[in-house]
Formats: structure tokens, C-alpha cells, sequence
């Protein structure tokens, strides 16, 4: 009896199946239109707008010009949004913010130099160059692009482009960004003992919302940078946009885009508000290094008529409005 060859191939990275594992643009149009949508009920153009920032962008193959939609965030938010027709008050999904702790799976058999080096580029770049590991030999050491390319298999990463043999990197979306703030906090309270605690930091929210005001914000990141002194910000976690990311990020009120492209050039952070949300302000944040003899900072406020000054600041570096 002739024994059968069994043949497996890869398909991930062919472009005929790039489409197979979420919805496509028009796809979830046809979606939205065939369940829920009714005539002068909602701007659909809105929503589509909205859900194309916050759950589109993955993307399989680097010849596909088609970015995908992830189906458990799509069919999650659509699911809560039909009931009132109103935004949820979180736009994420739990079973898949937990997924945090794969980026420490994954990223914990590097040494902590390189974890740090993947983590900035993706973190403030949102963007990583590298290979595209195929396969996986538990006999070879593991390597930068190992962990790379199981960020990519598990969805973490997706491709923005692939030229030469070099891929290009990126977040896919605005709820995949809320994971790996997720694991910054982590980083966090696991190794430097620092607690993230909304409740704690609420006034801080309501300081942002009802006066457009940050000076409670910039209290709490020198009180968190105080202790980190000893480590004369050799670490990228050590950075103040990274502390303030981690603060505003606990608290749903504002979209958080960092590195924003505008008609100028790209700002560190732009904070807009939330539908479900009453804040009356919204803020773009800049980040700027003063030499330690400084002894002002100065910011104005979005209207220029409103100038502040944080007095004796002691080193490193402050947000400013």
C-alpha cells in the first residue's frame, strides 16, 4: 500500500488569500447597510471614517493595496453600537486587550536591550523595519526578527510595505495600539513599581476636560520620573511621552494619535475627544528637552492668549501645550 505525500504550503503571504481573514472596505459597508442602517438614523460616512481609524489596517501580503478590517472588532463595536446608535463607551474589546501579554511572551526571551529597541521603534516610530522569519528552528538562537515576525503572525504588527526584501512594519489599528500601551504599563509596574491607578489620577481627567488645563498631568509625570532618576533616562520607558501615553491611555475621554501627520510636519500627541464624552477641550502636546540651568517652561494655549509657566523644573524634559 502506497503511503500518501502529504504537501503544505505557507499561504500567508500570498495575495490571493490576503482577504480571507477579516472584512474588506466594501464588505463591511454591505455589512453595516444589510443589518443595521436606516435612512437619516446616522451618518454612515462617519462611522465608516471613524471604525476605518480604530479597526482597519491589517494587512497580509506587501503586493496586497488592500488594508482589512478585524472581524472580532468590527462585529463587537457594530454589536453595542446598534442598540442606541451611539458610540460604546469603549471602543476596545476586552478579549482582545488582554492580548498584551503575548507582546511579553513573545518579546521576554530577547535580552531587555533589544525588547527596548522593538518596543521604542514601535512605539514612537509605530513603525519597524526587519525581515520575515518563515520558519521557526528551537535549535537556533531567537532572534529580533523572530520576534518581529510572530508580533506579525499574531496580528500585533501587520505589513505597510515590503521593498527588497525588507518589510515595513506597522500597528494596524487604533485598538492593537491600546494593547501595547497595555503592555507598557506593565513594564512599569513590574520593574519599576509604579502604579497606574485611574482612580488615583482622575483629577487629572477632569483638570483636562472642564478647564484645558495639564498641570495636573505634568505634576503626576515628574512625580513618576522622580524615583527613575538613577536611571539618567538611558531607557526609552523612561521617556516622559511614554509616561504620558500610559496615563492618558487609562482613561477612555480622548483618541491618543502620537506622531500625527498634519499640513506641517507631525506632532508628538494630539488628544481629540470621544463622542460619549463631554470634555470641551481637546490638546496637541509637544515634547521639548531643556538643559538642567532652565528654569521656566513656557506654553500658550490653543487661543494664544493664555500663557503659563511651570516653575523650577529639574531636569529632563516636560509636555507642553
Amino acid at each position: 500500500m502506497t503511503r500518501p505525500v502529504l504537501i503544505f504550503r505557507n499561504i500567508t503571504l500570498d495575495l490571493e488569500f490576503n482577504n480571507m481573514a477579516g472584512f474588506t472596505e466594501l464588505e463591511l459597508k454591505e455589512l453595516i447597510i444589510g443589518t443595521i442602517y436606516e435612512d437619516d438614523k446616522f451618518e454612515l460616512e462617519k462611522l465608516l471614517t471613524d471604525m476605518r481609524a480604530w479597526f482597519n489596517g491589517s494587512k497580509f501580503s506587501g503586493s496586497s493595496p488592500y488594508k482589512i478590517y478585524n472581524p472580532q472588532l468590527v462585529l463587537s463595536f457594530l454589536s453595542l453600537y446598534q442598540t442606541k446608535l451611539e458610540y460604546p463607551r469603549d471602543i476596545t474589546d476586552n478579549n482582545v486587550t488582554s492580548d498584551w501579554k503575548k507582546i511579553s511572551n513573545i518579546l521576554m526571551k530577547l535580552p531587555q536591550k533589544e525588547r527596548d529597541s522593538i518596543i521604542e521603534e514601535v512605539y514612537i516610530n509605530e513603525m519597524i523595519k526587519s525581515g520575515l522569519s518563515t520558519q521557526f528552528n528551537l535549535e537556533m538562537p531567537y532572534t529580533v526578527t523572530d520576534a518581529i515576525s510572530i508580533l506579525f503572525y499574531n496580528g500585533l504588527l501587520t505589513i505597510e510595505e515590503e521593498k527588497y526584501g525588507i518589510v515595513n512594519f506597522v500597528i494596524p489599528n487604533y485598538v492593537i495600539k491600546n494593547i501595547y500601551w497595555e503592555y507598557l504599563r506593565s513594564v512599569y509596574e513590574l520593574e519599576h513599581k509604579i502604579g497606574f491607578n485611574l482612580k488615583e489620577m482622575g483629577d487629572i481627567f477632569v483638570q483636562m476636560a472642564s478647564e484645558g488645563q495639564i498641570s495636573l498631568l505634568v505634576e503626576e509625570v515628574g512625580n513618576i520620573m522622580e524615583p527613575l532618576r538613577n536611571y539618567d533616562y538611558q531607557n526609552f520607558t523612561e521617556s516622559p511621552k511614554m509616561i504620558v501615553i500610559s496615563i492618558l491611555s487609562l482613561n477612555k475621554m480622548f483618541i491618543i494619535d502620537s506622531e500625527k501627520e498634519v499640513s506641517t510636519g507631525r506632532v508628538d500627541l494630539l488628544l481629540t475627544k470621544y463622542d460619549p464624552y463631554d470634555s470641551k477641550y481637546q490638546f496637541l502636546l509637544e515634547f521639548k528637552y531643556i538643559k538642567l540651568k532652565d528654569e521656566k517652561l513656557k506654553f500658550k494655549t490653543e487661543d494664544g492668549k493664555t500663557e503659563t509657566k511651570y516653575e523650577n523644573v529639574k531636569r529632563g524634559h516636560r509636555p507642553t501645550q
